[in-house]
């Protein structure tokens, strides 16, 4: 299992204003600010690829909006 290296509430990811639209399809902004959120990782150039694991809390329940982010190695994607 790997380490997470940042662990993201995609509930609090707020690249935009979206004013009504995060209310109406907040699906649909978590998806957006998530996808801006890896862009932005991955172009950092530390990696170049990243696994998403929802995170789970004290009881090992996985949540729904917010995961940890897992830089994957060359070894990995082998």
């Amino acid at each position: 299992m790997a380490i997470p290296v940042a662990t993201v509430d995609v509930r609090q990811l707020n690249t935009q204003n979206w004013g009504p639209i995060r209310a109406m399809f907040p699906a649909f902004v978590e998806e957006m600010e998530l996808a801006r959120y890896l862009r932005r990782a991955l172009a950092g150039g530390r990696c170049r690829a990243v696994r998403l694991e929802p995170h789970r809390d004290a009881s090992g329940v996985p949540s729904t909006h917010i995961y940890d982010v897992c830089y994957v190695s060359e070894a990995d994607q082998a």
